[in-house]
């Protein structure tokens, strides 16, 4: 298990995440731009939060499904301080599927190079609306000293959004100059041995 994920697990623990549900669903919503994180990540690093007592397990009377709910501990606070503290000496590493089929991108028609741009607008232009909704769930809640931190973080991922989606619009013209420069010089060359 990554270390990071451990600590952003024990960082839920101090927003009023209790559950490993409530943990997913708020990194499904707020997260998922910047950080996926699975069920299969995240229980474990509860298990191991409460093995290292960074966490405890808290008995719920009278939930129907018993789930176990975990708080932080004042060792798990301090832990948590270490590692946010630290300085972070990378800019991370980003996958991204779409980036590699352009980059082999010769191998395949025009066409189709230009309809996976067009997917990717479609798909970013989807993220800002999730972007709008995050903002607008941030508003609705009582402010905290969190909340304009969770605000800083948004709005670096809607800039990110806005200029990956400038960036197609760019791409995709730069296309269709470059298929038309080719194919005035192609037909230039016809004529001239026409001759």
């Amino acid at each position: 298990m990554k270390t990071e994920t451990k600590f952003i697990v024990l960082g839920m623990l101090t927003i009023g995440c209790k559950t490993g549900y409530e943990i997913k669903k708020l990194i499904d919503t707020s997260f998922s731009y910047f950080w996926k994180m699975s069920y299969g990540q995240i229980y474990p690093a509860l298990k191991k939060l409460v093995d290292e007592s960074l966490a405890i397990v808290i008995q719920v009377d009278g939930d129907p499904l018993e789930r176990k709910q975990y708080e932080i501990t004042e060792k798990g606070r301090g832990k948590l301080l270490q590692w946010l503290e630290m300085p972070v000496l990378e800019t991370g590493i980003q996958r991204n599927e779409f980036l590699v089929k352009l980059f082999f991108g010769r191998h395949l028609s025009l066409e189709k190079v230009l309809a996976h741009l067009d997917m990717q607008k479609e798909l970013l232009k989807a993220k800002q609306v999730i972007f709008m909704e995050i903002e607008k769930s941030i508003f609705e809640q009582k402010e905290s000293d969190d909340t304009p931190y969770w605000l800083y973080t948004l709005d670096y991922g809607k800039r990110m959004n806005e200029t990956a989606l400038a960036w197609c619009e760019d791409k995709k013209r730069a296309i269709l100059e470059r298929r038309n420069r080719v194919g005035s010089k192609k037909r230039t060359t016809i004529n001239n041995e026409e001759c």
